[in-house]
């Protein structure tokens, strides 16, 4: 099983951040201190949002993405480095075929 903290809107699903707890089981200390953490957090009333710990299976979709969350900016810094490659090659060739263009239109009057 993971642990993963929630930070979520009061009265709403949509979860602003998540976060993998370092806990074990339920019966596990740290459960414990979250748990009393939490519940301090969330007794607030001038708070706009609550805290919640979910418990999800370690093959889930939701434990792949949590754990898969530190590599998201190296991925995206990687994606973004190739597509700027292949924007650049796309306009130095459509600077040659600009080039081209006119040297043909040039020697064709």
């Amino acid at each position: 099983m993971m642990y993963l903290l929630y930070k979520k809107f009061k009265n709403s699903e949509k979860v602003v951040e998540a976060d993998i707890l370092n806990i074990v089981s339920k019966d596990d200390k740290a459960y414990s201190f979250y748990n009393q953490k939490i519940q301090e957090e969330n007794s607030k009333k001038n708070s706009a949002f609550e805290y919640v710990i979910k418990e999800v299976e370690d093959d889930s979709l939701i434990a792949f993405l949590a754990l898969d969350r530190k590599y998201d900016m190296e991925k995206f810094n990687q994606t973004a480095s190739e597509l700027y490659d292949q924007i650049n090659h796309a306009l130095e060739t459509a600077i040659k075929l600009d080039v081209f263009y006119r040297e043909g239109r040039d020697n064709t009057r």
